[in-house]
């Protein structure tokens, strides 16, 4: 069964706190249901926040399994290419509208011509291993204006955040 019940800052939510290992079994064994949990790893050591009834949140979380320069594993399957997690969906980033920008920045920008996931309360740009992905002004404004906070760190950072509530991310998996 899941270990010992904490109290959590957050009434709606109960915490445990279990290794990686004990997840693993957890999970396989079907005595942890992914539907009514959300499970955060940081540094080995697994939170898993347990839903009351009558509580609004996402039914899921994600595993980011591996990160390596152009490449990143969430859950099974791996992207070669920069994403963008939507509430919990992962795309493949569409840059194309922001290769124009690229002569001005020296690099391919993220700009207000992609189609950015603004329907959070974060928004959190993964600019790279190096911290190389420019982001033009206008995207600033534009999060000022829709009143999303939009936070730029990178991908490293970014990827502890991947279960963060209200959170949706860009992730640039080079430089």
């Amino acid at each position: 069964m899941i270990p010992e019940i904490a109290e959590h800052p957050k009434p709606e939510l109960k915490h445990h706190n279990i290794n990686a290992k004990r997840l693993y079994n957890l999970i396989t064994n079907r005595l942890l249901t992914l539907n009514r949990n959300r499970v955060l790893i940081n540094a080995g050591i697994c939170s898993i926040f347990t839903m009351q009834p009558g509580k609004e949140e996402r039914k899921f979380f994600m595993i980011v399994k591996n990160l390596s320069f152009g490449s990143i594993t969430i859950d099974t399957e791996t992207y070669q290419k920069d994403v963008i997690i939507d509430n919990g969906s992962v795309k493949k980033r569409k840059k194309t509208e922001s290769k124009k920008y690229s002569g001005r920045f020296g690099h391919t920008p993220l700009s207000p011509d992609e189609n950015i996931p603004w329907g959070c309360k974060r928004l959190i740009v993964g600019t790279g291993h190096s911290s190389s992905l420019p982001v033009m002004d206008e995207v600033y404004n534009i999060a000022l204006r829709k009143g999303v906070e939009l936070v730029i760190m990178s991908t490293p950072e970014a990827i502890k955040h991947i279960n963060d509530p209200h959170t949706n991310l860009i992730l640039h998996l080079t430089c």
